[in-house]
């Protein structure tokens, strides 16, 4: 389970920085999980060259630490644009980046000057949503998923705009046996491509997708529309250097219910005048939230990027439709492995377990993603938050069981991406 200072755990020893948790003036609420993340503020230089420093020589104790608290959040240091981001993470040793992934959802594009740093959205810019965000492990749509998902605030939201954390270790403790057993039931489908999408994205033949998803170990599904590859994941992952287990996925698009069960419990904690717009929004049906997220979101992708935009929203709609498909018999949904009762369990469970910081422009949040989820909260105004991806998981496929452990030398394993390996054998004409 995540570390907590009321077990007495202590953080590794940093020479330049000092190791603590949040303060209250950082929270924007104080909820019951107060560890997370651990928190390394810099106590002498705070210029990029020092901080790259710092990683080097502390690389082993970050990625402890990490493990131990869930996410670790570097603060105080002046990293200001991607390139800095980017060397400062590739200075800790055992932090891989990842390739390409799998089908990767639009709108993130790596960013100009740097090999390995995307932006959390090219076209429709995070930070200014109405609503709050689904809570989610990073890759729950793809089969290439990250140990590590790193990010970098280059421009906090004029107001809110958070990255709320959720330790998902916490939430599988706190679950009754019985729900937990569901969840070990079967591996569930996540999302399904048809074969002429996943080659026109790869510029190759259909006949070479299949032949690579075969080899990959991909399901497949015939349709009346055509062969479908089909992915399967586990719903617990068990940690390979804490042994512990969590919850993986996406909870908000994965089960009908659970955001708005969310919402109940956090957005009574938005009072004052500067949330009024958002409240009023609240109190009318979801679907009006909705709307207003859509609307703002389109006109501002429109007014910024009016070439790329409908592309972009045509790509939306060819994913959504990716994890909406029905499937044969022999392929299940998580949604139909829990009643509504294990879902307002799973909200509940959430709340207690999430803590909220607010953002200052130059940390870097470094998340164990197999233990910890993340989801972006309610703000007003436009927010830059660069990301990287690292470690990505050896995740054997097709995955089978509701549960996966990860071996212990993961950590030391080179696991290629799928992505990268289909963009390589097209190139190759293979």
């Amino acid at each position: 389970m995540i570390a907590t200072a009321e077990r007495g755990a202590s953080a590794g020893l940093y020479h330049g920085a000092t190791a603590r948790l949040l303060r209250d003036d950082e929270c924007r609420f104080r909820l019951e999980q107060k560890s997370l993340p651990l928190v390394i503020e810099a106590t002498d230089a705070t210029d990029p060259e020092s901080l790259y420093s710092l990683l080097e020589r502390h690389s082993e104790t970050i990625r402890k630490d990490v493990a131990r608290f869930g996410a670790v959040l570097l603060r105080g240091f002046h990293v200001r644009s991607a390139e800095e981001f980017e060397k400062a993470i590739l200075s800790i040793d055992g932090l891989r980046p990842m390739g390409a992934q799998f089908m990767l959802g639009a709108g993130r594009t790596r960013l100009a000057g740097t090999a390995h740093v995307f932006s959390t959205h090219s076209i429709n810019p995070t930070g200014g949503a109405f609503s709050i965000g689904s809570w989610h492990t990073e890759g729950y749509h793809h089969p290439d998923v990250p140990h590590y998902q790193v990010f970098h605030c280059a421009r906090p939201s004029w107001l809110g705009g958070e990255t709320g954390l959720a330790s998902f270790t916490g939430v599988y403790d706190s679950l009754t046996k019985t729900v937990q057993e569901k969840l070990a039931q079967c591996a569930v489908a996540t999302s399904a491509w048809s074969l002429p999408v996943v080659a026109k994205r790869y510029g190759t033949s259909e006949e070479s997708v299949r032949s690579f998803c075969d080899e990959a170990g991909l399901g497949f599904d015939d349709s009346e529309t055509g062969q479908r590859v089909v992915l399967t994941k586990p719903n617990v992952l068990r940690h390979p250097l804490a042994g512990t287990y969590a919850i993986s996925g996406n909870l908000g698009q994965a089960l009908p219910g659970f955001r708005r069960r969310t919402w109940d419990h956090f957005l009574p904690l938005y009072q004052g005048w500067q949330w009024s717009v958002h409240r009023l929004a609240w109190k009318r049906r979801p679907g009006v939230v909705f709307a207003l997220n859509l609307l703002s979101s389109i006109l501002w992708s429109i007014l910024a990027h009016p070439r790329t935009a409908i592309e972009y929203y045509r790509s939306r709609a060819e994913e959504r439709a990716a994890r909406r498909i029905r499937l044969g018999a022999r392929f299940r949904r998580l949604r139909e492995l829990l009643e509504p009762q294990d879902v307002e369990m799973l909200a509940k469970e959430v709340w207690r377990h999430s803590s909220i910081f607010s953002w200052k422009r130059g940390d870097i949040l470094i998340v164990d993603n197999i233990q910890v989820a993340h989801c972006g909260m309610p703000g007003l105004g436009p927010r830059t938050v660069h990301v990287m991806k690292c470690n990505a998981l050896p995740l054997h496929h097709p995955v089978l069981s509701g549960v996966v452990e990860l071996p212990a030398n993961s950590e030391s394993d080179n696991c290629q991406p799928l992505g990268s390996r289909l963009a390589g054998s097209a190139l190759s004409g293979a």
